[in-house]
């Protein structure tokens, strides 16, 4: 197990998406799934971001896998009442 600040587990998990954004390659969807597998780790703030980064990036509506993932952020948070 990995000792992480909770604040820097977010970052990082933001900056790999942000990495993976526009590739078309297998990294998108294994970050996409670890990330996925984190969420309760997340801080909402982190959520909201990962969220509004896949608006931000255009060519994310070229990917059903990025809407479907935004889908999933906004279904969970809305569970935490975020």
């Amino acid at each position: 197990m990995i000792d992480i600040e909770k604040s820097d587990f977010g970052i990082l998990c933001i900056c790999a998406l942000r990495y993976c954004y526009g590739r078309d390659t297998y990294m998108p969807g294994l970050v996409r799934g670890i990330v996925k597998s984190h969420f309760k780790d997340l801080e909402g703030r982190d959520l909201r971001t990962i969220s509004r980064d896949i608006i931000d990036m255009d060519f994310w509506r070229d990917s059903i896998h990025w809407g479907e993932f935004r889908e999933e952020v906004r279904v969970y948070m809305e569970g935490k009442h975020e």
